[in-house]
């Protein structure tokens, strides 16, 4: 039986795309299986069954080396921020659903203290700030267990009219605001002398 050049024509793609299939098998097959006995592998580069040193391709080699030097640099990145943002200062009315547990700095005065409870080490009080209309802005705040002791230890626990403010630790002298006053001493800034 003669063929037509169309019949010929839809067994070509059919045949051409069987063997493109076959040649991709055989590529995946060669980089996955043992070469020696001939089990998979994976992507060890030595067979765990028989040691069998198993050929990989470039792309797979250098993929795990570049992981590995993505992963590394981002976490030195990560680390370098970490030390060196500082944390946002906000306002009572900026907070919202989405900043739950948000590291973040408040300012105000201490409406209403509960100091530190001797069972549950928790340390809690009521900060509040001047609202945009007739009424204070007011919200609760609380540390716990080895934030709470810490305070604690520093006799810094706040009290009833005491001023919390938002000023990080580590920050150097010079760049405290001009209306800064000391928690312990109540000294102003013009007050220090710098040696």
């Amino acid at each position: 039986m003669a063929t037509t050049p169309s019949n010929q024509q839809s067994q070509n793609p059919e045949q051409a795309q069987h063997a493109g299939a076959s040649c991709a098998d055989t590529s995946y097959h060669r980089e996955t299986h043992c070469p020696s006995c001939g089990r998979f592998v994976g992507t060890y580069d030595r067979c765990p069954y028989c040691q069998a040193w198993t050929p990989k391709r470039l792309s797979i080699r250098l993929f795990k080396t570049l992981a590995v030097l993505t992963s590394t640099v981002g976490l030195i990145l990560l680390l370098f921020y970490a030390r060196t943002i500082r944390t946002p200062e906000i306002r009572i009315d900026q907070i919202g659903p989405l900043t739950n547990f948000a590291h973040v700095r408040l300012t105000g005065v201490v409406e209403r203290s509960f100091g530190l409870h001797p069972q549950w080490h928790s340390l809690g009080f009521t900060l509040s700030q001047p609202g945009t209309g007739s009424e204070p802005l007011s919200i609760r705040v609380s540390a716990y267990a080895k934030v709470a002791l810490d305070i604690d230890k520093q006799g810094k626990i706040p009290e009833e009219g005491d001023e919390i403010s938002g000023i990080d630790r580590g920050i150097p002298f010079s760049e405290l605001p001009d209306d800064y006053i000391c928690p312990v001493c109540g000294a102003g800034k013009d007050e220090f002398l710098i040696m």
